[in-house]
């Protein structure tokens, strides 16, 4: 959840009681989100009733002064339980990759915070599949917490993961959380005009979304989803959420899951609501078709 950027604190209350009433937990949020802004809106909404009942998940930044470096990986962590308000972190992401910094040395600071009770569970972003298997090797060599969870870029028309990173997660036991859902907002059909850049919203604040998917081959395979979309009667949204959950290499009965957010709390509810059903197999085929344009341009899931 990336509060106080488009979502102000009283619409971010109302999200947060849809979200619990209808029996979700997990909350995803970061030490670089809006600047510190979501986490500590966060830490003001999470009352210590609704902690209780939450999943909480934030991430440690290579792009913090210092990087991850274990000096400055602590100073996240206890920046973050401050500003969240919280005693421990439930799942604590090292976001991307740092360069300037060895792996193991991150890694042995984070096994410092795991035995301080700072975080219970650790989780990879944005690694290649190969960095995976050799964080997942130097945690079971020096009997360090292994990383559970891997959150990566994945969605109906964004599939490069699937050829060499899922076969990873699956091997190491490392269940797979998915971002980007809705490619940036591509896949709600909300633009469909590649000229038209948008002067709001997510493309129009981070550059980085521009860069994944304002792209020709992108906008081709929007128009072969809105054909299906109207042809079955089914809004993209539900196209897009329903693929993930049900047709994609994402298997709810082993923990993995879908990163939703929404600027609004309309998207928000709509978001919700357009989780639950099936599709028609000419969709999955349209959707399919689909990646089979945006594939020479999809963007690398790691940032490696």
């Amino acid at each position: 959840m990336n509060f106080g950027e488009q979502v102000d604190e009283i619409v971010a209350d109302h999200m947060l009681a849809m979200f619990l009433d209808r029996g979700y937990k997990e909350i995803d949020t970061a030490y670089k989100y809006n600047d510190g802004a979501s986490e500590e809106m966060l830490g003001r909404l999470l009352t210590p009733e609704r902690r209780g009942k939450v999943y909480l998940a934030t991430k440690a930044s290579p792009l913090s002064g210092g990087g991850l470096g274990p000096e400055n990986i602590v100073k996240q962590v206890n920046t973050s339980l401050r500003r969240l308000k919280t005693d421990y972190i439930d799942l604590l992401y090292l976001h991307a990759p740092d360069p300037k910094i060895r792996i193991e040395v991150t890694l042995e600071a984070c096994e410092k915070l795991f035995k301080d009770g700072k975080f219970r569970e650790l989780g990879l972003s944005n690694y290649a599949s190969w960095q995976v298997a050799d964080i997942w090797h130097i945690c079971r060599r020096n009997g360090w917490m292994i990383p559970s969870v891997y959150q990566g870029r994945y969605n109906a028309i964004t599939r490069d993961v699937e050829s060499e990173l899922f076969p990873a997660v699956r091997n190491f036991g490392i269940r797979f959380y998915a971002y980007n859902p809705l490619a940036g907002g591509l896949l709600t059909g909300r633009y469909s005009q590649i000229g038209n850049v948008p002067r709001e919203g997510r493309f129009a604040l981070k550059s980085a979304y521009l860069d994944r998917f304002w792209k020709k081959s992108y906008f081709d395979a929007i128009e072969v989803v809105q054909n299906a979309s109207e042809q079955a009667g089914l809004s993209m949204i539900q196209m897009a959420l329903r693929w993930l959950l049900r047709y994609s290499f994402l298997k709810g009965p082993i923990g993995d899951g879908v990163i939703l957010a929404a600027s609004n709390l309309k998207q928000w509810e709509c978001n919700l609501n357009s989780l639950s059903g099936e599709l028609p197999m000419k969709v999955v085929e349209a959707l399919d078709r689909a990646w089979g344009i945006t594939r020479q341009d999809c963007p690398s899931y790691s940032r490696a």
